[in-house]
């Protein structure tokens, strides 16, 4: 893996990420992994100076967001003619970002002979697609019906009716009231808002209650984002109010609640943001608040969701179905009928 001067001559595992969070995390798990072994491991993304970052590469192993690293490529820094390894994590988010071309520029920078792994949560025609560019004889793996948007049945789904802005907030605080005082091992939970305009009054709010409340979205610092994320983490009965920003990648063990204060608009982002609990065999608990004057565009594939879970669906989600889609035919198969239709993924962190 040396060149003949004895120096690492680039990088032969180059894992691509969509975030920095993702990026740092992964490189993070590289080095747990080394068990001694003489391999060095460098994460490189927006943010950060690239004259800095330019000192990196000659590494072993080198997760990156695509941006960062056509932008090294094209200055020179970086040759990837030695990588044999290639991976490409949430796919299907970094081509949500605009990331496509990006992602086809760095692959034609590498050996055509490598072997590439791709992972995503959905398989839309532009994941397919892309696929079939940067992958040769692929194997497909498809695991808990990654095509349909099915939820963890290890984790229970609470749907909590709410109208108005002003008995939301009352009703997520009672929620979290409750959590506190059930005399869980664990409460440390992660609460979910649509709009970053709607993250500061939520925890300003949640802090009167409980001063370790803390915030994630991409207003926030790099280093504050990671600080928050590392305190989670430190604390199992910690409160993390995000955004979208959140819903994907992160790996927080022992996430025993999560609240949707704002229910997204696609139920693919639903299975991702719940997804954050009931990991690596544990069980977990969702709250979604449902309010039907800004919801109701979701009914129909959060009741599609929740059947197919194998979990009873409140009675009322079935009426408000009815009054705003005239979705009679949902009663029929515990909400698993198949003209319910399931959203692609279309909102970011707004």
């Amino acid at each position: 893996r040396r060149d003949s001067g004895g120096e690492v001559g680039g990088p032969i595992v180059l894992v691509l990420v969509p975030s920095r969070e993702l990026a740092v995390q992964i490189s993070k798990e590289f080095k747990n992994f080394r068990c001694g072994l003489e391999y060095h491991v460098s994460s490189v993304y927006g943010g950060e100076s690239v004259e800095r970052q330019k000192r990196y590469m000659k590494c072993d192993v080198l997760v990156a967001t695509p941006a960062r690293l056509a932008h090294l490529v094209d200055l020179k820094y970086v040759n990837l003619s030695r990588v044999s390894y290639l991976v490409l994590d949430e796919a299907d988010h970094m081509l949500h970002l605009g990331l496509a071309l990006q992602v086809a520029g760095i692959c034609g920078q590498i050996r055509p002979d490598r072997q590439t792994l791709m992972f995503s949560a959905t398989w839309m025609k532009e994941v397919r697609k892309l696929a079939k560019e940067v992958l040769r004889f692929p194997v497909k793996v498809m695991i808990n019906g990654v095509s349909t948007g099915l939820a963890n049945t290890q984790i229970k789904q609470e749907i909590v009716f709410v109208k108005g802005a002003n008995v939301k907030l009352d009703k997520l605080l009672e929620i979290v009231k409750s959590i506190k005082e059930g005399g869980h091992a664990i409460t440390r939970m992660m609460i979910f808002v649509d709009k970053r305009a709607s993250l500061p009054n939520v925890v300003s709010r949640l802090k009167q209650d409980h001063p370790d409340t803390l915030a994630y979205s991409s207003d926030l610092s790099q280093q504050d984002r990671q600080r928050n994320l590392e305190q989670l983490r430190k604390n199992p009965h910690g409160i993390l109010v995000c955004t979208n920003a959140a819903a994907r990648g992160l790996d927080i063990k022992e996430v025993a609640f999560v609240i949707n204060y704002d229910l997204p608009q696609t139920i693919e982002r639903y299975v991702h943001r719940i997804g954050r609990t009931g990991r690596a065999g544990q069980t977990g608990v969702a709250y979604s608040l449902y309010n039907p004057n800004t919801d109701w565009r979701i009914v129909r594939q959060l009741i599609r969701c929740i059947g197919q879970a194998k979990q009873e669906v409140p009675p009322l989600l079935y009426q408000y179905a009815q009054q705003d889609w005239g979705a009679h035919a949902l009663h029929k198969g515990s909400g698993r009928d198949d003209a319910v239709p399931v959203e692609q993924d279309s909102e970011d962190d707004a």
